[in-house]
């Protein structure tokens, strides 16, 4: 059996850096791309919104699978830059739909399209959202996946495209950006911790129940969706459970003894934010076998350990 040629967008980011490592590690020839440098091997510095960047490497390399991940990936950012996040995750998508489509239908390799939990909007209450709710994004970032993943499924019924369109919810982990909260709140921990800022942890809106995982169970999801998704629907990647932001700061701030003042920043409170974000996974667990492996208040707790 010939080796398993697999392309990641977004390589270089942080859940991409994962899966590309976990995908070298089973065997596949992975090729990568990504904005900015990468020391990958078989990585191309490459802009997925660029009209016909993406179908270059395509055509090259013939991949058998994609995982696209490439996008703006903040929904905090994404306020203070709609259009970038517009032309890169809705844009981008488009151009990759298109090189696909250009393909021989037999040459035409499986696409796993990342989505986002974001995409269901503001709910008041806990209960767990599943696929089959009616979307109502409620910032740039949420609009442009939402615009996106019904791209994916457009093209699979129009042009029976192969695509599987995966919808995270919130995660986290070791190597996230610091632009996001729970990675914000380990940097702040582990500089108070070793003596490099005061005992002062700047915040924002700590009252959002949000359904968090560890990326390494996303990433699981992802893998099995590839093996045993079915094409032209839409899989949950959820826990089930949720927990205040309140909640995972407590955990993280567990680590440490020292007595640490928590401090209201209005700048990092977003003009539009969801109560509650929870999802139903039960989709996935039914067409895969999926289950999530990592306590979150374990993986927040690892990721202030990292720091220190």
């Amino acid at each position: 059996m010939s080796q398993r040629i697999t392309l990641v967008t977004g390589a270089n980011g942080f859940v991409g850096k994962i899966l590309v490592d976990v995908l070298k590690k089973r065997g596949d020839k992975v090729i990568g791309s990504g904005f900015g440098d990468c020391d990958m091997e078989n990585y191309y510095n490459s802009q997925i919104q660029t009209p016909g960047a993406i179908a270059e490497i395509i055509n090259k390399h013939k991949p058998d699978l994609i995982y696209h991940l490439a996008a703006v990936s903040s929904a905090a950012e994404s306020w203070k830059a709609p259009d970038a996040t517009l032309e890169i995750n809705v844009g981008g998508t488009v151009q990759l739909l298109e090189a696909i489509v250009a393909l021989p239908k037999n040459d035409r390799p499986l696409l796993i399209a990342v989505g986002s939990g974001e995409e269901y909007g503001p709910t008041d209450a806990a209960t767990p959202l599943s696929e089959l709710i009616k979307t109502n994004p409620a910032s740039p970032y949420a609009v442009s996946k939402c615009s996106a993943s019904m791209y994916c499924i457009q093209y699979h019924k129009a042009h029976d495209l192969p695509v599987i369109v995966a919808r995270p919810f919130a995660h986290t982990g070791i190597g996230q950006d610091t632009k996001f909260v729970f990675p914000c709140f380990a940097k702040q921990i582990a500089d108070i911790i070793s003596g490099k800022s005061d005992p002062v942890i700047k915040v924002g809106n700590l009252e959002p129940l949000r359904d968090y995982l560890d990326v390494r169970d996303v990433i699981d999801a992802y893998l099995l969706l590839a093996e045993k998704g079915v094409k032209g629907e839409t899989y949950n990647i959820a826990s089930g459970r949720g927990i205040t932001i309140q909640q995972g700061l407590d955990a993280m701030l567990s680590t440490t003894d020292i007595e640490i003042k928590i401090e209201t920043d209005p700048d990092r409170f977003r003009p539009l934010d969801s109560p509650c974000l929870i999802g139903d996974s039960t989709k996935l667990r039914a067409a895969t076998g999926w289950e999530p492996k990592y306590a979150i208040e374990n993986t927040l707790t690892e990721m202030v350990k990292k720091e220190m």
